[in-house]
């Protein structure tokens, strides 16, 4: 995009959202796998950059006029943009599950299991097995990246509580945390031993500065006066 006009050019991205994000719904995911994939990361790709936007203009402020505070719909809007990143950047990398197909005839449900104590032990969660080419791997783990990020820049509100104002920081560490191991189960299965070290070599080191930089800043804002 080489629109100048900020006005403009948030008017433009702010169209192309409204134009694309309503086909993840009205198209099926698998007739339209691919477009899914692509829609889906472009929408997060502009929403990402909205929301970087009206950052921008927060920050302007605060430069030119330190002791200025943000105003609640500043705030709402940025998060506002910010959720609506994560959530198609979410959809994104969910296009990667493999559901299993419904079987013709449902089996029957597999018995109870009790503890020593008698309690019925709750069954464990099935796992969606997760496939990735390897040629989308980079994409892949980057959406993830960008998740994470995206939370990290989640603005509390002027009357948010210690657990408010530490809930963008707390899910980003934890999906930092998820991720830096996330991938270094799939990067060593590439096929290329050279893209192994090489492919998402930077965002992975940022992902482990920012497991070892969020805990202090989360203990920072959450006793803050």
């Amino acid at each position: 995009v080489f629109e100048t006009d900020e006005k403009r050019k948030l008017a433009m991205y702010m169209r192309r959202t409204a134009a694309l994000r309503p086909l993840l719904d009205e198209l099926g995911k698998k007739a339209y796998e691919d477009l899914h994939k692509t829609l889906s990361f472009e929408v997060g790709e502009v929403s990402m950059e909205l929301a970087e936007m009206k950052s921008v203009r927060i920050r302007a402020k605060q430069e030119a006029q330190p002791a200025y505070r943000p105003k609640a719909v500043e705030i709402t809007k940025v998060n506002q943009f910010l959720d609506e990143a994560v959530d198609a950047f979410q959809h994104f990398v969910d296009m990667y599950r493999k559901e299993k197909p419904e079987p013709l005839m449902p089996p029957p449900p597999p018995p109870p299991v009790y503890d020593e104590s008698g309690k019925e032990v709750p069954a464990a969660p099935e796992v969606v097995p997760i496939e990735v080419d390897d040629d989308e791997l980079g994409v892949y783990l980057r959406a993830h990246f960008y998740i994470a990020r995206l939370h990290n820049k989640w603005l509390p509100p002027p009357d948010a509580g210690p657990a408010e104002r530490c809930r963008g920081l707390k899910l980003a560490l934890e999906k930092f945390e998820w991720l830096r191991g996330h991938a270094r189960e799939k990067l060593p299965l590439l096929k290329d031993e050279a893209a192994r070290s090489t492919l998402f070599a930077d965002e992975l080191a940022m992902a482990d500065q920012m497991v070892e930089l969020l805990p202090e800043q989360i203990s920072r804002v959450h006793y803050a006066r």
